[in-house]
């Protein structure tokens, strides 16, 4: 009993819930995030019509974003997957339950460059977004 009140007040102080859709590494301060991949259910199968947040996400608004790839496949949890330089994974994040607008407000929050309408051209100061450009040093 005290084992269980024990983990109950840890967790409590921790501030981690049980429906935590976020993964990101122990000891990370700041995401230094280069790319991004949705990974999510094919839009010709049936079960992305099951997630129509999802569904509107990737037709209306996921090709507007610069660097972030899509993944076709049965996927049952859908995600996105942020990658650092190194091509490290860096966080993960579940999208089942977001919405078309949360989805797009955490990759604006990340800094990826969103173009104003599909086929537009990326400017050559956002080829590298979300990651920053290197600063020379003074």
């Amino acid at each position: 009993m005290w084992l269980s009140l024990l983990a109950l007040l840890t967790l409590c102080a921790t501030g981690k819930v049980a429906e935590n859709t976020s993964e990101t590494p122990v000891g990370q301060e700041k995401l230094i995030i280069a790319r991004g991949k949705l990974l999510a259910p094919s839009l010709v199968g049936c079960s992305i019509k099951k997630m129509p947040e999802l569904y509107n996400f990737l037709m209306e608004r996921w090709a507007l974003y610069h660097n972030l790839e899509y993944d076709s496949g049965e996927e049952k949890k859908p995600r996105l997957i942020f990658y650092n330089d190194k091509d490290e994974v860096v966080e993960t994040v579940s999208v089942k339950k977001m919405t078309a607008d949360e989805i797009s407000n955490r990759l604006d929050s990340l800094g990826f460059y969103k173009r104003s309408k599909k086929g537009e051209e990326v400017p050559e100061e956002f080829k590298n977004f979300p990651l920053k450009a290197p600063r020379d040093e003074l």
